[in-house]
């Protein structure tokens, strides 16, 4: 029975960098594309979010400075 699941499971396995072939391989460069690809997507919402709830935003790396103060060190 728990062979039944296989199918769409090696379907959802394609976009995750397996080729599915005889036998299945894997692609690692189709994983990273698909892993940036998810990030960029993830961001953009997340941008839009914030952008919407009118937060300001500081793009760069941070250092807590104290319990309520971010010190943004190198903003891009």
């Amino acid at each position: 029975m728990y062979g039944s699941a296989f199918s769409p499971e090696f379907e959802d396995a394609a976009g995750f960098g397996w080729e599915i072939q005889s036998p299945p391989r894997f692609n690692w460069e189709k994983l990273l594309q698909a892993k940036t690809d998810e990030i960029v997507r993830l961001n953009g919402i997340y941008s839009r979010l914030l952008d919407s709830s009118g937060v300001d935003v500081h793009l760069g790396s941070g250092r807590l400075l104290g319990p309520n103060t971010v010190q943004v060190t190198s903003e891009v």
